[in-house]
């Protein structure tokens, strides 16, 4: 899946309207496509968490560059994407929502057979996560602090 910004003088737009999900993990791309303001300056995309956690990615030089998304930054509802180059030129942010996935980070704890014969100490025998696990989910939910609203 790939997602694509243009980028006119300092404005950065979106012209794609791809739907993304939380977790998904090495399979979205960002395409930046350059105006000729950009095209021979050494550029990095900056990925932003609700959190403020930061995450810069090298673009390098030319006039169409396509980098991965960190991770990090699909486990969240949005993130918040720039560029900017050289000594210093910077874009305008543009905000990029994700949809909840339902996958949830604690299967990843589980033994391959527990998964495959649903005996998970999450889940009940016929599928239903077990109340201690939506109790702790909530809990870390209602910790989760969102800085500033997406919109």
């Amino acid at each position: 899946m790939n997602l694509e910004f243009k980028l006119n003088k300092q404005k950065l737009t979106r012209l794609d309207d791809e739907e993304l999900a939380t977790y998904t993990r090495n399979y979205i791309h960002v395409t930046f496509i350059f105006d000729k303001l950009w095209c021979n300056l050494k550029k990095y995309a900056l990925f932003v968490t609700p959190n403020d956690n930061r995450y810069v990615v090298k673009l390098g030089y030319g006039k169409q560059i396509t980098c991965n998304i960190p991770n990090e930054v699909l486990e969240n509802a949005f993130f918040k994407i720039s560029v900017f180059a050289d000594d210093l030129l910077t874009s305008t942010q543009e905000t990029v929502l994700v949809s909840s996935s339902g996958y949830i980070p604690e299967i990843d704890d589980m033994d391959e057979d527990e998964v495959i014969e649903g005996k998970s100490k999450m889940f009940t025998s016929n599928g239903k996560r077990k109340k201690c696990y939506d109790e702790e989910f909530n809990e870390r939910l209602n910790r989760f602090e969102i800085a500033e609203h997406p919109y």
